[in-house]
């Protein structure tokens, strides 16, 4: 079996778990692929929250039960 050495090479900070609301946000990266599990057709988001130093990420799967994210995803950047 192999082995690994983990070491820490930066002090990210606390997590921090954003409370229920409404924030400023900017999408840093957002980039195309398929879900490894499923296959469906996904955009992969990594996003800045406010003036927070930590990002966010998230995934907008494109299937039907999925939707509702994406559509509230575009309602946010005012599509």
């Amino acid at each position: 079996m192999p082995s690994i050495t983990v070491t820490k090479s930066e002090d990210l900070g606390p997590i921090e778990n954003l409370a229920p609301g409404r924030y400023a946000f900017e999408v840093i990266e957002a980039s195309e692929t398929l879900a490894k599990s499923s296959g469906n057709e996904m955009i992969k988001l990594n996003l800045k929250i406010g003036g927070k130093p930590n990002r966010v990420w998230d995934n907008l799967v494109f299937t039907e039960k999925a939707f509702w994210k994406v559509t509230q995803f575009l309602e946010a950047v005012g599509e």
